[in-house]
């Protein structure tokens, strides 16, 4: 491929890094009355060398627990990474689609992972709401804050 080709692909999604606690396995009883949850979500890109392919990750704490005790039923903090290959555009747009596109690809295996090993605690599994990355891309650029995308709810 030439150097003026435009070329946008992923070429794999992995997990970068995993850490699940759950305490209170031993006295589920079945009931998700009273739980509440504690999400925080980061994400971040770096270009390797010397292939060139950009790294692009999300990670997320998930911290599942009991709202009368506040005791931690599980707590998941993961990293989902992809790599993607990005050339023949500008600046500007490869910026926008690291911001983006890339991670609105990586972010379905990250929920993925958190539902099926929130499940597998004996808790409900957290199937996490999309994220609309354009949107905290245009934010974003308009509040002249774009090194990193962090989110709290």
């Amino acid at each position: 491929m030439s150097e003026n080709e435009k070329a946008f692909r992923m070429h794999r999604a992995y997990v970068k890094d995993l850490s699940f606690e759950c305490p209170s396995a031993a006295e589920i009883r079945g009931s998700d009355v009273g739980v509440d949850i504690e999400f925080s979500v980061r994400a971040e890109h770096r270009r390797r060398e010397p292939d060139g392919l950009w790294d692009v990750s999300i990670g997320v704490t998930l911290r599942y627990f009991d709202k009368g005790t506040g005791d931690t039923h599980y707590l998941i903090e993961a990293t989902q990474g992809g790599l993607f290959e990005i050339s023949g555009v500008s600046e500007e747009e490869t910026d926008r689609l690291l911001r983006t596109e890339c991670r609105e690809a990586v972010y379905p295996f990250l929920r993925a992972l958190l539902w099926s090993i929130g499940g597998h605690s004996g808790w409900k599994g957290m199937l996490l709401k999309p994220m609309e990355f354009d949107d905290l891309y245009q934010a974003a650029v308009e509040s002249g804050k774009t090194e990193s995308v962090t989110h709290d709810s």
